[in-house]
């Protein structure tokens, strides 16, 4: 079964509150998620990384400059149908423009759902730009 990670951004004052997904959640108990940003442009709120759904582990990784790795573990398999799974802040760094462009990438070799039972399909959109969010296509899981 294919499944898409949905990406859902809200912005305000130079922040950004970037929450990820999947389109099913069935049987979801694992995630790890890893991002690449620029550090000179970005910089992660370790700290605000959170579970949206109850009853789970989360821990944040954040100690090599520009890559944040997130991984969790839940207590109980998510029932089927559309979930929000984690989300997580970034500000802008006081040199980066206003029109500069801020990717952030996703790194499929480290991202997986039930440590790697449901893999980053290889066509799927890999990055977004946090200044133009409304381009944000879901990525493809498999």
């Amino acid at each position: 079964m294919e499944r898409w990670l949905r990406v859902d951004v809200g912005t305000s004052d130079g922040e950004w509150n970037v929450r990820f997904g999947v389109n099913d959640a069935k049987d979801v108990v694992g995630l790890r998620l890893a991002l690449r940003y620029d550090p000179a442009l970005l910089q992660v709120k370790e700290e605000s990384a959170e579970w949206l759904v109850p009853g789970g582990l989360l821990v944040t990784n954040a100690l090599e400059p520009g890559r944040v790795i997130i991984s969790g573990a839940l207590t109980t398999p998510l029932s089927q149908g559309p979930n929000p799974l984690v989300a997580l802040q970034f500000i802008r760094q006081a040199n980066a423009g206003s029109s500069t462009s801020l990717w952030i990438t996703l790194d499929e070799m480290l991202t997986q759902l039930n440590d790697g039972a449901i893999p980053i399909a290889e066509d799927s959109l890999k990055k977004f730009d946090l200044q133009h969010p409304t381009g944000i296509k879901d990525w493809m899981l498999h």
